[in-house]
């Protein structure tokens, strides 16, 4: 897979990008576990259905 989440511009300060950041690790490491048990354990449970 590959994620692409790119072409910010420059009045994002460098704080955010590290959120952001931050929040994408989470996410993946959510997904790596998903692959691995088949068990979904959302970041953002609120969102899903």
């Amino acid at each position: 897979m590959v994620f692409r989440h790119g072409d910010w511009p420059a009045s994002v300060s460098q704080d955010d990008l590290g959120s952001i950041n931050y929040t994408w690790g989470l996410i993946v490491e959510r997904l790596k576990q998903y692959s691995e048990t088949g068990k979904p354990n959302p970041l953002f449970a609120f969102a899903t259905r």
